[in-house]
């Protein structure tokens, strides 16, 4: 029995597999919980777990790397804690809208597809956005409007 509310592990169904089994399919390792995801976080991620990440999903390394760092998980083979938040925030975003396209391929088109979404700026994809945590609650907040039908 988990000791903190954070590390309890729902239910997993095969049939319809949470967003942290999800998750745990694109980065190639294993995350329950929220719990999990922190503790990932703040150890940081490994850097195999990152290229995995980035060439399934295609994300660049701009996007999640520090632009002081050459590149990713230069640090003991571990990206730093903030590329490590910014890459389970672009996946869990992308989650998302893998669940409401149902399709791989549908969900990377407009995962990476630039738009108008926000007024008197240029136009950027969702994976962009969704490197900043304002952008992926807007990108959220677009994925649970279009769910429910209010466009």
């Amino acid at each position: 029995m988990p000791t903190h509310v954070a590390d309890a592990h729902p239910i997993y169904d095969a049939r319809n597999p949470t967003p942290f089994a999800r998750m745990s399919a694109i980065l190639g390792i294993d995350l329950r919980s929220h719990a999990d995801a922190v503790r990932l976080a703040r150890h940081g991620v490994p850097a195999a777990v990152w290229r995995r990440a980035a060439d399934r999903i295609g994300i660049p390394d701009d996007l999640v790397c520090d632009q002081n760092t050459s590149r990713c998980g230069t640090v003991d083979g571990k990206l730093n804690a903030t590329e490590s938040e910014r890459l389970l925030r672009i996946v869990r975003v992308y989650v998302m809208t893998l669940e409401l396209f149902g399709t791989e391929t549908a969900a990377l088109e407009w995962f990476q597809k630039s738009a108008d979404f926000v007024s008197d700026e240029p136009p950027e994809s969702p994976m962009t956005l969704a490197s900043t945590d304002t952008g992926a609650q807007l990108i959220e907040s677009v994925l649970s409007r279009t769910a429910h039908g209010f466009f």
